[in-house]
């Protein structure tokens, strides 16, 4: 009986301590947005790339999927026996490894991420932790995914069905040590219509990409004077445009990882903007400047109390 009693435990444990039966999740070919940052990637159709069955991935870099105006982004297959997911991105014809289901605590392994412009390398990467999370009153796979050759790095997981949480063509991005360059960030995940997953870091499904370490914009058309620079309290902002400012314009501003902190009206060609910054954290903030809807202008400003 003991003996019984022990194996029925050591199953339930085996299993995620969550029973019996749990479902496996693959990636959806269907009705499934991935959001990340401004981009949002979508399957539609298929595709057969030396016999084996592809599914065609689309983006868009619209708030909501304006399907006339969408591009080719890769494609994708999921081996149901090895639990591997391979893609083969836009103008390539070779196949890379982004994650494998497989693994348990402690292995490692090579994934390349495909989605991030600023590194497309393989990247060893090892896993932490195995154990579910909750999606839509299911539990998943999850692992806590860390990187192979340094000591310490971010956290990254992936999540059975849905991908990495720097977005479903960026896994193992932990591994990859990058200076000046913010890495993307998974803000949601939508089926049929259905939030299944939303970033507890934020509140939107939709934000504009951070830009340090990204050249910073200015044009023509306006003209922007801050200070105090580095800022403490508050921070004036003397805008200037060139053409007449129209109905939707107004002033954003980030923190380093793309997290709204105001949103300001802009209602004359000539405006100053007092804004109060005590609640704000020393560090590195952007305005973006829009007339018309249309970015203008991007900056960097600091916080330093």
């Amino acid at each position: 009986m003991k003996k019984n009693i022990l194996i029925l435990i050591i199953m339930i444990l085996l299993n995620g301590g969550k029973g019996f039966g749990q479902s496996v999740f693959y990636f959806q070919d269907s009705n499934s947005v991935w959001s990340v940052w401004d981009k949002k990637y979508f399957a539609m159709g298929d595709s057969t790339v030396n016999t084996k069955q592809y599914k065609k991935y689309y983006v868009s870099t619209d708030s909501i999927i304006n399907y006339s105006a969408i591009n080719f982004f890769a494609l994708l297959r999921e081996d149901s026996l090895t639990r591997k997911i391979f893609a083969i991105q836009k103008d390539s014809v070779n196949e890379k490894l982004i994650y494998d289901f497989s693994l348990t605590f402690g292995d490692t392994t090579t994934v390349t991420p495909i989605g991030f412009s600023y590194y497309s390398s393989t990247i060893r990467i090892k896993i932490n932790q195995v154990d579910s999370v909750l999606i839509n009153s299911q539990y998943r796979k999850r692992y806590k995914v860390g990187c192979a050759d340094f000591d310490m790095c971010p956290s990254e997981y992936w999540i059975e069905g849905i991908g990495s949480t720097y977005g479903p063509f960026n896994s193992g991005l932990t591994g990859v040590n990058l200076v000046d360059v913010p890495k993307p960030v998974l803000l949601c995940y939508e089926e049929s219509g259905q939030l299944f997953y939303n970033n507890p870091g934020y509140t939107t499904c939709y934000a504009h990409y951070p830009t340090i370490g990204i050249d910073e914009v200015k044009t023509s058309d306006n003209q922007s004077h801050i200070y105090p620079n580095p800022a403490q309290n508050s921070i004036n902002f003397e805008l200037n445009f060139e053409t007449e400012v129209l109905a939707n314009s107004y002033l954003i501003i980030t923190d380093i990882v793309g997290r709204q902190k105001g949103k300001y009206n802009i209602p004359a060609k000539n405006s100053a903007l007092v804004v109060n910054t005590e609640t704000y954290s020393n560090g590195i903030y952007f305005y973006s400047i829009y007339n018309n809807g249309v970015l203008k202008e991007i900056e960097k400003f600091i916080i330093g109390k």
